[in-house]
């Protein structure tokens, strides 16, 4: 259902128009009150200052210590750590700065047993030990740790009587915390170090077996060992080496014969081999027999085919060509037989690493128990090594230490005493004091006022009297009830014009009618049955709700009294009597509806809130309904002379507010309401 958009219903209609007045009204109370109020403030700073002479001086000394997780690598065994949690780290750090192993050595060093302010304390322990616990007790209340953000930089702060005692117990924890450290860091690695150095004599043993299995084994099975590597297995790969080379140089001679014989058939490709493969007096005579035909050509030219010079040349040619062919026949045929000779080497060279391959396969079995008595020497001997290399690198490292605290900023005795000055304690006091007195007299003043309000109940109860001619007087409620003379019969009662009302009227489609007719439906007449309607919030639904249900029950031929209950809030008041003024209402006062004739409306009065026993109308008849505007639930209060006569509570809870149900209901019930019906109000209508 939706709330007719020409009407405001803020709930806040009354609040603004009295905001001002309430404001007014507060300060006119501080006002006259003031010097009260004063008198509490220069009290209360009294106190204050007063409490700050009994706070005795104190004074904080702050040492800040890096701790350094990585340290200085001096060693090269020093590898970096896995990487570390900061917060981890830092706090681990900071139990051990309080830790006793820490601070018991301050106690003994500054024999801080026998002083006044720690150990030698009241109650006195005639015992050392004793003295020595509470001065280790006094001495971790008087100190503080803490972490400078997420660094590795650590606070060290005391609080002492004495600056200069501050200092130097902060600068003393501070040095006394490092050396614990490299200590700490020294006696990890002895132990470390004298664990792995008792299993070196384990390890050591268990290589000396392995090797003297393994050379037992050779001899037992007469394997030798060449550069590491078996004697079979030598001697294969030096036959495989020498068949190489071989190989090669078989394939040489053979190309060198195939040249020579090619050249005693062709002399000009004697001149294609190289002077490598001949020998010095073939690459003699090959140089004389090219000169001999260069100069026989010549002379071929230059003189006749008869000459004697050129018979002379030819004849030379000819000596060196026979005798240059007898010294290829010779190198070629020894070349052969060379070759012969190495074909037979290289075959009995393949024999023989055959057999070689043949003995080492069937030595196989026997190969791999060595070779896994080796392994097993060898592990042994890898395990023994870094054992002892790092017992070593250990025993070398007990005088350094992996970290390296350093104590970056030593305290120094400081210049003023710790806390809050005495002159701002004092004004905190007296402003505190200002706060209290003003905050008591709105808080008795509030109380006074709802003290005032019940008082005013008792006059204004519905009790109608009547001359029978149409004016109608309300009476108040009480046990004796005085007979009051009915108006004049010219005096007739005032109406709500029609106009007032517009805004109050809602569409047909809201279905007000529905939820009239179930409401007819099951009251009887004259019984005066009593319906409070009140809504969830924040907006003030609740006068619009009221007005139409009591219009529509009109409309069925009901007589309808309309309350408007909310005296917090007299919305309904002020829209139907816009012009008629709280000052003017009194309590007798019934106002007739010009539009509906059976219809009444009782307003709200600034006397207090007014109850419904046995209202009657002009002719002295009791109502059929009276319906109530309870105004927001929430902010309702219900009093006891109008919660007995109530018949039934109407809950509307409108699709727009954002009020909650169960706050509401929760209200309700704590001011003993029952029968409590909710009413969804939706854009399509009630839903019921």
């Amino acid at each position: 259902m939706a709330i007719n958009d020409t009407t405001s219903y803020e709930p806040h209609y009354r609040e603004q128009a009295s905001g001002p007045k309430n404001l007014l009204r507060l300060a006119a109370l501080l006002w006259r009150n003031i010097l009260f109020i004063v008198l509490i403030g220069i009290i209360c700073a009294a106190l204050a200052f007063g409490v700050s002479l009994l706070i005795p001086n104190y004074y904080v000394a702050t040492s800040q210590i890096l701790l350094d997780p990585e340290g200085s690598r001096v060693l090269e065994s020093d590898l970096p750590g896995q990487p570390r949690s900061v917060d981890s780290h830092v706090l681990n750090q900071q139990y051990i700065i309080t830790s006793a192993q820490v601070l018991s050595r301050i106690v003994e060093s500054e024999k801080l047993y026998d002083d006044p302010k720690f150990g030698a304390a009241k109650p006195f322990y005639p015992d050392k030990e004793s003295r020595s616990n509470l001065a280790l007790d006094a001495l971790r209340k008087v100190i503080s740790v803490d972490a400078a953000g997420r660094s590795y930089v650590v606070n060290v702060i005391v609080r002492s009587d004495s600056p200069q005692r501050a200092a130097d117990l902060a600068n003393l924890i501070a040095n006394t915390y490092t050396q614990v450290r490299v200590e700490m860091n020294s006696d990890v690695l002895r132990r470390t170090g004298g664990g792995l150095a008792a299993q070196l004599d384990q390890l050591r043993k268990a290589v000396e077996d392995g090797d003297r299995a393994v050379q037992a084994y050779r001899a037992e099975h007469n394997l030798a060992d060449i550069q590491g590597r078996p004697d079979v297995e030598q001697r294969i790969a030096d036959a495989n080496t020498e068949i190489s080379r071989l190989s090669a140089t078989v394939a040489e001679s053979e190309a060198l014969v195939a040249e020579l014989n090619r050249a005693r058939n062709d002399r000009q490709y004697l001149r294609s081999i190289p002077d490598t493969s001949l020998t010095p007096a073939i690459i003699s005579l090959r140089a004389r027999y090219q000169e001999s035909r260069e100069e026989e050509s010549v002379q071929a030219n230059s003189l006749g085919a008869q000459h004697p010079s050129l018979q002379a040349a030819r004849a030379r040619t000819q000596s060196l060509a026979n005798i240059l062919d007898e010294q290829l026949r010779n190198f070629a045929t020894a070349t052969s037989g060379n070759l012969e000779r190495l074909k037979n080497q290289l075959t009995l060279l393949r024999t023989n690493a055959n057999t070689l391959k043949t003995t080492l396969n069937s030595d196989e079995q026997t190969m791999v128990r060595l070779r896994e008595l080796q392994r097993k020497l060898e592990s042994d001997r890898a395990v023994y090594e870094a054992f002892l290399l790092r017992t070593k690198q250990l025993s070398e490292q007990q005088g350094t230490s992996s970290e390296n605290p350093q104590i970056i900023s030593s305290a120094e005795p400081p210049l003023r005493a710790a806390g809050p000055p005495r002159a701002l304690i004092t004004a905190g006091g007296g402003i505190l004091g200002l706060i209290l007195a003003a905050g008591l007299l709105i808080l008795r003043d509030q109380f006074r006022g709802q003290q005032d309000e019940p008082k005013q109940l008792v006059r204004t109860p519905f009790v109608a009297g009547g001359d029978g001619n149409g004016t109608v007087t309300l009476l108040p409620a009480s046990d004796k009830v005085e007979a009051v003379a009915a108006p004049p019969a010219a005096h007739q009662p005032r109406l709500i014009r029609e106009a007032d009302t517009k805004a109050l009227n809602a569409p047909t489609v809201e279905d007000f009618g529905g939820l009239a007719a179930f409401v007819s439906s099951h009251i009887k007449p004259a019984a005066n049955h009593a319906i409070l309607v009140v809504s969830t919030g924040p907006k003030n639904r609740a006068p619009y709700s009221a007005f139409n249900l009591a219009v529509e029950v009109s409309k069925l031929g009901r007589r309808v009294l309309l309350v408007d209950g909310a005296t917090h809030d007299p919305l309904l008041t002020a829209m139907l009597l816009p012009e008629q003024s709280a000052g003017e209402t009194e309590a007798d006062d019934f106002y007739g509806v010009e539009a509906v004739p059976l219809l009444h409306f009782a307003p709200a009065y600034p006397q207090g809130e007014i109850a419904i026993r046995d209202p009657k109308d002009k002719n002295g008849d009791a109502f059929d309904l009276i319906v109530v505007d309870g105004g927001v639930a929430a902010k309702s209060r219900i009093r006891p002379s109008l919660r007995r006569d109530l018949d039934e509570v109407f809950l509307m809870q409108h699709e727009d507010d954002t009020g909650s149900v169960v706050i509401a209901l929760v209200t309700l019930e704590e001011s003993g309401m029952d029968d409590i019906k909710v009413l969804r109000m939706t854009r399509s209508g009630l839903q019921y």
